[in-house]
């Protein structure tokens, strides 16, 4: 099973260049060569067979690591030439993350209110920002990897959605708990961020 989680996120991170899966897979893939150590030293009093077995196993598993590392290193080498998905790997992604988390703080705070017309109406305008701004940075990374302009266009579009959603918003900021309103701040302070170095991702791409 551990194996077959290993697989799925080289898998993941050969396909996104995602950080999140190249890390999930080095701790996963601790996780696996602890099982086998173990599995060596149950299988140490019993019989020759087994043992030859757990042996080739070891061998199998070290030709794949080895393979693995390989693809891992490919990938990252291709990142470094890649200089736009860099920008986005080290700075957009963490702003985008914190959005989004700071997002789903005031939907769950919006949640806790009383059930009005207006509460609701606010809760579904959050929603919605949440869901287009992470369509939109889909969107970006999309374009950066491949390069191809019908994912530039849905970008600038999710962008725009986002954006009147998030005017919705702020325009009721007032409305809003001290708690909702600090995150408010967070989420503009991110947006900033990812203001500032869009449009440099978008010309080295």
């Amino acid at each position: 099973l551990e194996l077959l989680t290993l697989s799925a996120h080289i898998r993941g991170y050969l396909i996104t260049d995602s950080s999140k899966f190249r890390n999930s897979y080095y701790l996963a893939r601790q996780r696996f060569e602890q099982e086998l150590a173990a599995m060596k030293q149950l299988l140490e009093s019993n019989t020759l067979e087994e043992q030859e077995q757990l042996a080739q196993v070891q061998q199998l598993y070290s030709q794949w690591r080895q393979i693995s590392e390989e693809l891992v290193v490919l990938s990252d080498q291709f990142l470094e030439n890649q200089p736009a998905i860099k920008l986005f790997e080290e700075q957009a992604e963490l702003s985008l993350l914190k959005i989004d988390s700071e997002i789903q703080t005031l939907i769950d705070l919006q949640a806790e209110r009383a059930p009005t017309e207006r509460n609701v109406r606010l809760l579904k305008e959050f929603a919605a920002f949440r869901t287009n701004y992470a369509l939109m940075g889909t969107s970006l990374r999309s374009y950066l990897v491949t390069r191809t302009p019908d994912f530039r266009f849905e970008y600038s579009g999710k962008l725009r959605t986002a954006n009147q959603y998030w005017e919705n918003v702020t325009a009721q900021s007032a409305q809003l708990t001290i708690a909702q309103q600090a995150s408010i701040e967070i989420i503009q302070a991110e947006q900033k961020k990812l203001e500032s170095i869009a449009p440099e991702m978008l010309s080295i791409a």
